[in-house]
């Protein structure tokens, strides 16, 4: 999972879903749990270079992983797998070719052949 999100949300998330590895930006804290700084894991708009690392480090190939973001955020890691979903039409972002427009998660499982 990818996302420029903070860790103590997705994180939860993430496990939930069963995500064996969670990018994210993180805070710092004290011994008295108050925020002193943050972690940036996840820069935006360059968050295929993390779907790239992980498929370099567990030894897949990009034409094997599909990618699905909500903004345009999210168009560099359509680029770095092999197909992108684009989960509702909230902003302007370009399909072209390797991705799809979906409303739903539902959507995604028919695409990729889930039930």
């Amino acid at each position: 999972m990818v996302t420029a999100g903070l860790y103590e949300f997705a994180g939860r998330v993430g496990r939930e879903l069963g995500f064996d590895h969670i990018y994210a930006n993180k805070f710092l804290y004290d011994k008295n749990g108050l925020i002193r700084d943050v972690i940036i894991e996840v820069e935006p708009l360059h968050k295929y270079k993390l779907i790239e690392k992980y498929l370099d480090e567990n030894g897949l190939e990009a034409n094997n992983a599909i990618s699905v973001g909500d903004t345009l955020y999210d168009e560099s890691m359509f680029k770095a797998t092999a197909y992108g979903f684009l989960l509702d039409e909230k902003d302007e972002t370009n399909v072209n070719g390797k991705e799809y427009k979906i409303k739903s998660l539902v959507q995604l499982l028919q695409h990729i052949g889930i039930d």
